[in-house]
Protein backbone atom coordinates (compact mmCIF):
# COMPACT_ATOMS: atom_id res chain seq x y z
CA UNK A 1 0.00 0.00 0.00
CA UNK A 2 2.99 2.29 0.52
CA UNK A 3 4.43 1.54 -2.51
CA UNK A 4 0.62 2.57 -4.33
CA UNK A 5 0.78 5.73 -2.31
CA UNK A 6 3.87 6.87 -3.45
CA UNK A 7 3.06 5.67 -7.35
CA UNK A 8 -0.34 7.81 -6.97
CA UNK A 9 1.11 11.01 -5.05
CA UNK A 10 4.21 11.34 -7.49
CA UNK A 11 1.86 12.73 -10.69
CA UNK A 12 -0.20 14.35 -8.96
CA UNK A 13 3.06 16.71 -7.18
CA UNK A 14 4.28 17.04 -10.90
CA UNK A 15 0.91 18.10 -12.05
CA UNK A 16 0.46 20.41 -9.39
CA UNK A 17 4.05 21.78 -9.99
CA UNK A 18 3.22 21.87 -13.24
CA UNK A 19 0.28 23.89 -12.67
CA UNK A 20 2.40 26.72 -10.53
CA UNK A 21 4.87 26.74 -13.35
CA UNK A 22 2.02 27.49 -15.71
CA UNK A 23 0.27 30.42 -14.08
CA UNK A 24 3.37 31.72 -12.64
CA UNK A 25 4.35 32.26 -16.04
CA UNK A 26 1.32 34.32 -16.80
CA UNK A 27 1.90 36.38 -13.56
CA UNK A 28 5.21 36.77 -14.61
CA UNK A 29 3.88 37.62 -18.08
CA UNK A 30 1.41 40.00 -17.33
CA UNK A 31 3.87 42.12 -15.07
CA UNK A 32 6.20 42.07 -17.81
CA UNK A 33 3.48 43.65 -19.74
CA UNK A 34 1.95 46.04 -17.03
CA UNK A 35 6.04 47.27 -16.64
CA UNK A 36 6.17 47.67 -19.87
CA UNK A 37 3.34 49.73 -20.59
CA UNK A 38 4.61 51.76 -17.56
CA UNK A 39 7.78 52.71 -19.02
CA UNK A 40 6.42 53.54 -22.42
CA UNK A 41 3.92 56.25 -20.50
CA UNK A 42 6.58 57.41 -18.24
CA UNK A 43 8.83 58.37 -21.83
CA UNK A 44 5.95 59.70 -22.90
CA UNK A 45 4.97 62.09 -20.25
CA UNK A 46 8.54 63.00 -19.59
CA UNK A 47 8.69 63.89 -23.67
CA UNK A 48 5.65 65.79 -23.49
CA UNK A 49 6.94 67.85 -20.39
CA UNK A 50 10.20 68.68 -22.41
CA UNK A 51 8.33 69.96 -25.33
CA UNK A 52 5.95 72.22 -22.87
CA UNK A 53 9.41 73.57 -21.11
CA UNK A 54 10.94 74.42 -24.42
CA UNK A 55 7.47 76.09 -25.85
CA UNK A 56 6.99 78.14 -22.66
CA UNK A 57 10.42 79.24 -23.04
CA UNK A 58 9.80 80.19 -26.36
CA UNK A 59 6.37 82.01 -25.71
CA UNK A 60 8.68 83.75 -22.90
CA UNK A 61 11.61 84.76 -24.86
CA UNK A 62 9.03 86.31 -27.88
CA UNK A 63 6.95 87.81 -25.51
CA UNK A 64 9.73 89.59 -23.71
CA UNK A 65 11.59 90.75 -27.28
CA UNK A 66 7.10 91.80 -28.14
CA UNK A 67 6.93 93.77 -25.02
CA UNK A 68 10.56 95.77 -25.11
CA UNK A 69 10.11 96.78 -28.57
CA UNK A 70 9.17 100.64 -29.30
CA UNK A 71 7.34 100.15 -32.77
CA UNK A 72 4.91 97.97 -34.18
CA UNK A 73 6.77 96.11 -36.46
CA UNK A 74 9.99 95.49 -33.66
CA UNK A 75 7.01 94.26 -31.81
CA UNK A 76 4.99 92.32 -34.05
CA UNK A 77 8.46 90.15 -35.40
CA UNK A 78 9.17 88.27 -32.54
CA UNK A 79 6.32 86.97 -32.28
CA UNK A 80 5.61 85.72 -35.93
CA UNK A 81 8.97 84.13 -35.85
CA UNK A 82 8.28 81.94 -32.46
CA UNK A 83 4.80 80.73 -34.32
CA UNK A 84 5.32 78.36 -36.78
CA UNK A 85 7.77 76.27 -34.52
CA UNK A 86 4.61 76.08 -31.66
CA UNK A 87 2.01 75.37 -34.14
CA UNK A 88 3.61 72.71 -36.24
CA UNK A 89 3.78 75.16 -39.60
CA UNK A 90 6.16 76.43 -41.98
CA UNK A 91 4.90 80.07 -42.04
CA UNK A 92 2.69 82.42 -39.89
CA UNK A 93 2.22 86.37 -40.48
CA UNK A 94 0.80 89.16 -39.00
CA UNK A 95 -1.67 91.53 -39.75
CA UNK A 96 -2.72 95.01 -38.67
CA UNK A 97 -6.29 96.88 -39.97
CA UNK A 98 -5.89 100.05 -41.60
CA UNK A 99 -9.63 101.62 -41.31
CA UNK A 100 -8.94 104.42 -43.30
CA UNK A 101 -7.50 102.80 -45.76
CA UNK A 102 -10.14 99.91 -45.64
CA UNK A 103 -7.21 97.41 -46.04
CA UNK A 104 -5.51 95.00 -43.76
CA UNK A 105 -1.14 95.31 -43.79
CA UNK A 106 1.01 92.87 -43.50
CA UNK A 107 3.23 94.01 -40.54
CA UNK A 108 5.59 90.95 -39.58
CA UNK A 109 5.86 87.84 -41.19
CA UNK A 110 8.23 84.77 -40.05
CA UNK A 111 9.81 84.15 -43.30
CA UNK A 112 11.10 86.58 -46.11
CA UNK A 113 9.65 89.98 -46.25
CA UNK A 114 5.97 90.46 -45.15
CA UNK A 115 3.33 91.14 -47.94
CA UNK A 116 1.77 93.91 -48.84
CA UNK A 117 -1.47 95.06 -48.03
CA UNK A 118 -5.01 92.94 -48.12
CA UNK A 119 -8.21 94.82 -49.08
CA UNK A 120 -11.23 94.19 -46.76
CA UNK A 121 -13.70 92.87 -49.37
CA UNK A 122 -11.18 90.14 -50.29
CA UNK A 123 -12.68 87.08 -50.03
CA UNK A 124 -9.91 85.41 -47.68
CA UNK A 125 -9.60 83.91 -43.82
CA UNK A 126 -7.96 87.39 -42.42
CA UNK A 127 -11.10 89.14 -43.60
CA UNK A 128 -13.18 86.56 -42.24
CA UNK A 129 -11.65 86.40 -38.93
CA UNK A 130 -11.45 90.47 -38.69
CA UNK A 131 -15.45 90.18 -38.79
CA UNK A 132 -16.40 87.56 -36.78
CA UNK A 133 -13.68 88.30 -34.19
CA UNK A 134 -12.78 84.58 -33.11
CA UNK A 135 -10.20 82.63 -33.79
CA UNK A 136 -10.88 80.55 -36.97
CA UNK A 137 -9.96 77.43 -38.30
CA UNK A 138 -9.13 75.87 -41.62
CA UNK A 139 -8.73 72.40 -41.71
CA UNK A 140 -9.03 71.93 -45.56
CA UNK A 141 -8.73 75.04 -47.41
CA UNK A 142 -9.82 73.61 -51.07
CA UNK A 143 -13.69 73.31 -49.30
CA UNK A 144 -13.47 76.29 -47.24
CA UNK A 145 -17.01 78.30 -48.17
CA UNK A 146 -15.37 81.41 -46.31
CA UNK A 147 -12.02 81.47 -48.77
CA UNK A 148 -12.17 82.10 -52.25
CA UNK A 149 -11.17 79.48 -54.59
CA UNK A 150 -8.68 82.07 -56.02
CA UNK A 151 -7.01 82.60 -52.33
CA UNK A 152 -6.34 79.17 -52.00
CA UNK A 153 -5.17 78.74 -55.39
CA UNK A 154 -2.65 81.72 -55.31
CA UNK A 155 -1.48 81.14 -51.68
CA UNK A 156 -1.39 77.28 -52.77
CA UNK A 157 -3.23 76.81 -48.87
CA UNK A 158 -3.81 73.25 -47.77
CA UNK A 159 -5.00 74.48 -44.18
CA UNK A 160 -4.62 77.56 -42.11
CA UNK A 161 -5.49 79.39 -38.38
CA UNK A 162 -6.61 83.01 -38.16
CA UNK A 163 -6.38 84.17 -34.72
CA UNK A 164 -7.86 87.98 -34.54
CA UNK A 165 -5.86 90.78 -32.14
CA UNK A 166 -8.81 92.15 -29.86
CA UNK A 167 -8.32 95.55 -28.35
CA UNK A 168 -11.14 97.35 -26.33
CA UNK A 169 -13.91 94.88 -28.37
CA UNK A 170 -12.53 95.91 -31.47
CA UNK A 171 -10.13 93.53 -34.03
CA UNK A 172 -7.21 95.49 -34.89
CA UNK A 173 -5.16 93.16 -36.60
CA UNK A 174 -5.29 88.90 -37.49
CA UNK A 175 -2.51 86.28 -36.82
CA UNK A 176 -2.41 84.23 -40.11
CA UNK A 177 -0.71 80.82 -39.68
CA UNK A 178 -0.28 78.80 -42.57
CA UNK A 179 0.07 75.16 -43.97
CA UNK A 180 0.97 74.73 -47.69
CA UNK A 181 2.34 70.87 -46.82
CA UNK A 182 -0.89 68.84 -45.86
CA UNK A 183 -4.33 69.11 -44.20
CA UNK A 184 -4.59 69.44 -40.46
CA UNK A 185 -6.72 70.29 -37.70
CA UNK A 186 -4.76 72.43 -34.59
CA UNK A 187 -5.20 70.93 -31.07
CA UNK A 188 -6.56 72.34 -28.02
CA UNK A 189 -3.02 73.20 -26.67
CA UNK A 190 -1.57 74.98 -30.06
CA UNK A 191 -5.46 77.37 -30.16
CA UNK A 192 -4.23 78.57 -26.52
CA UNK A 193 -0.51 78.99 -27.48
CA UNK A 194 -1.56 81.28 -30.34
CA UNK A 195 -4.66 82.76 -28.80
CA UNK A 196 -1.86 83.69 -25.81
CA UNK A 197 0.31 85.08 -28.28
CA UNK A 198 -2.76 87.41 -29.83
CA UNK A 199 -2.77 88.56 -26.32
CA UNK A 200 0.59 89.81 -25.63
CA UNK A 201 0.68 91.27 -29.42
CA UNK A 202 -2.36 93.62 -28.25
CA UNK A 203 -0.54 94.38 -25.31
CA UNK A 204 2.76 94.78 -27.09
CA UNK A 205 0.76 97.28 -29.80
CA UNK A 206 -0.86 99.04 -27.19
CA UNK A 207 2.44 99.82 -25.22
CA UNK A 208 3.55 101.21 -28.68
CA UNK A 209 1.03 103.65 -28.39
CA UNK A 210 1.74 104.96 -25.27
CA UNK A 211 5.56 105.56 -25.79
CA UNK A 212 4.62 107.37 -29.03
CA UNK A 213 1.80 109.61 -27.03
CA UNK A 214 4.41 110.12 -24.32
CA UNK A 215 6.67 111.13 -26.79
CA UNK A 216 4.64 113.52 -28.20
CA UNK A 217 3.52 114.93 -25.00
CA UNK A 218 7.12 115.60 -23.83
CA UNK A 219 8.04 117.14 -27.79
CA UNK A 220 4.75 119.55 -26.44
CA UNK A 221 5.82 120.28 -23.32
CA UNK A 222 9.69 120.93 -24.70
CA UNK A 223 7.97 123.32 -27.63
CA UNK A 224 5.93 124.94 -24.81
CA UNK A 225 8.57 125.42 -22.38
CA UNK A 226 10.79 127.07 -25.35
CA UNK A 227 7.77 129.37 -26.56
CA UNK A 228 7.72 130.65 -23.03
CA UNK A 229 11.46 131.09 -22.48
CA UNK A 230 11.65 133.13 -25.98
CA UNK A 231 8.37 135.30 -24.42
CA UNK A 232 10.15 135.98 -21.31
CA UNK A 233 13.46 136.84 -23.13
CA UNK A 234 11.45 139.41 -25.92
CA UNK A 235 10.07 140.71 -22.93
CA UNK A 236 13.14 141.87 -20.92
CA UNK A 237 14.18 142.99 -24.40
CA UNK A 238 11.30 145.12 -25.23
CA UNK A 239 12.84 147.54 -22.57
CA UNK A 240 16.02 148.78 -23.90
CA UNK A 241 14.69 148.25 -27.32
CA UNK A 242 12.06 150.83 -26.48
CA UNK A 243 14.08 152.95 -24.70
CA UNK A 244 17.08 152.93 -27.76
CA UNK A 245 14.33 153.68 -30.39
CA UNK A 246 13.29 156.64 -28.07
CA UNK A 247 16.78 157.42 -28.23
CA UNK A 248 17.30 157.61 -31.77
CA UNK A 249 13.88 159.46 -32.31
CA UNK A 250 15.65 162.56 -29.56
CA UNK A 251 18.98 162.61 -32.11
CA UNK A 252 21.13 160.24 -30.83
CA UNK A 253 22.40 158.59 -28.28
CA UNK A 254 23.91 160.96 -25.75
Amino acid sequence: SAALSRVLVGPALALDLLNFLRSSWQIWLAVAIVASAAAVMRRHYSSRRERQRRQLETVHAAAAQSLGAVDPESALRPIAAALPGLLEAPNAQILLVDSSQQQMAYVAGATGRPRGALSMSTISGPVTCFRAKETTEVPDAENCPFVSKEWVTKRRLKSALYVPILSAGACIGVIEIEDRARKRGFDEEQLAVAEHLARIAELSLRQCDQRSMTEQLHRSEKLASVSELANAMAAELSEPFAEAQRLLSLGGFP
